[in-house]
């Protein structure tokens, strides 16, 4: 038997998130979308993304991410990604946060 709670609108429109509460287990999972632009307002959008899964994904559980981040040239296999700052502030978050 497990128990779920809808987490407050992050950035409308953009990301979604629901956490599963189940005996001693928490699990959260974000769908994220970034739109395919690289523009001044791409980069405040990333930044403010990564920002606020910050907020969410310091907390002690166990976090899936998953969506259309529009970074294509983000090698995940090797972590490997150009030096731009759209890239740079995702891989630095993903890094940062342990994620894989």
């Amino acid at each position: 038997m497990f128990r779920w709670n809808a987490i407050p609108d992050i950035l409308p429109w953009k990301i979604a998130g629901v956490e599963f509460i189940a005996l001693q287990t928490k699990l959260q999972i974000f769908v994220v979308y970034r739109p395919p632009y690289y523009d001044a307002e791409s980069t405040a959008y990333l930044q403010l993304l990564t920002d606020c899964l910050s907020v969410y994904t310091s907390k002690k559980c166990a976090h899936v991410l998953v969506g259309d981040f529009t970074l294509t040239r983000f090698s995940w296999d090797t972590l490997v990604c150009p030096d731009d700052i759209l890239h740079k502030t995702f891989f630095d978050f993903v890094i940062f946060r342990g994620l894989t």
